[in-house]
């Protein structure tokens, strides 16, 4: 009989940790500290707290979107001779939702600063 490894390995995945009949603690799929980080979430985070980590948020949101918006424009500047005049005009579109983003964030963040210094 021919059992191929994605099936083996199933078998094993699914008796390691208990399957139907239960099964031994130390082979759970789940580290120990998931379990305690659902526990923090449920406990309520202070307000300055919860503004600072949606600020840290932000930034690595704005980073991105400002990275892929140079990039972008750096592709156009450097491709819009030679690329289709449809990828082209879809680039510009895509460079200024990017700009758009990005003036939206930052908006976002210059308030949640505002909420920390009230707060």
């Amino acid at each position: 009989m021919h059992t191929d490894s994605i099936c083996r390995t199933a078998v094993y995945v699914t008796r390691s940790y208990g399957g139907v009949g239960g099964g031994s603690r130390e082979a759970s799929p789940y580290p120990e500290w998931a379990s305690r980080a659902a526990a923090a979430l449920n406990k309520r985070m202070p307000k300055g707290d919860r503004i600072k980590e949606e600020i840290g948020w932000l930034k690595v949101v704005f980073a991105v979107c400002v990275a892929l918006d140079a990039s972008l424009v750096a592709w156009l500047a450097q491709n819009y001779d030679m690329a289709h005049p449809l990828i082209v005009a879809a680039g510009f579109v895509a460079a200024l939702v990017l700009a758009v983003v990005v003036a939206y964030v930052n908006r976002l963040a210059y308030r949640r600063l505002k909420e920390l210094e009230d707060a």
